[in-house]
């Protein structure tokens, strides 16, 4: 049987429910103190002065979102939602504008990208690591926009974030630094230049 109603309405909800998720203040701090890094809802409840009851109803509002998931007894945050989502939107968001997506620059970029994760991603997971240099930098490109936006990774937390993108991430770990995306020291991984501009991080 076909299914009726605008196919659209399922992507559409999903947005409303994200849009909901971002209209409180506490949340968006919420997601500000997890942008610099995993934190415990006892370190959350502290440091923004908020009762630890509706800490724990803000993140279940957030997890529900997919804005954040939880980890160790900490919570991290989802980095890949808002620009998968958006991606995803885009057809819908045009026709709602009226504009016509996949017309020039930006909507060429707009097209490789669609290509690029049609042909290597499924879905969050990455598939396979291409051979092709280029392949394989457009691919890293884009595994470096889905990392939540700190200035420096421990090894073990940036194991943690590779790890849902790809079965061997330590090899995906190497290539950002082979590829001078990251540098390593001590343990910790950190942005370089290079990285920063791909990732479109200041």
């Amino acid at each position: 049987m076909e299914p009726t109603g605008n196919p659209g309405s399922s992507l559409g909800a999903r947005l409303e429910a994200l849009l909901k998720s971002l209209s409180d203040p506490a949340r968006l701090r919420i997601l500000g103190r997890l942008a610099e890094g995993a934190r415990s809802p006892a370190a959350l409840a502290e440091e923004l002065a908020l009762p630890p009851e509706a800490i724990a109803r803000h993140l279940d509002l957030l997890r529900e979102a997919g804005l954040v998931k939880e980890g160790a007894g900490s919570f991290l945050l989802e980095a890949r939602t808002v620009p998968q989502l958006l991606r995803e939107a885009g057809p819908l968001l045009a026709a709602a504008s009226g504009a016509t997506p996949g017309t020039g620059a930006e909507g060429a970029a707009a097209d490789e990208l669609r290509s690029l994760q049609r042909r290597f991603f499924d879905g969050p997971k990455l598939r396979t690591m291409p051979s092709q240099q280029k392949m394989k930098e457009a691919v890293l490109r884009e595994i470096l926009r889905r990392l939540p936006a700190q200035e420096e990774y421990p090894e073990k937390q940036l194991n943690e974030l590779l790890k849902p993108i790809y079965e061997d991430f330590a090899t995906l770990r190497r290539e950002l630094v082979d590829f001078a995306y990251m540098e390593r020291g001590g343990g910790i991984y950190r942005w370089t230049a290079k990285g920063r501009e791909a990732a479109g991080r200041p």
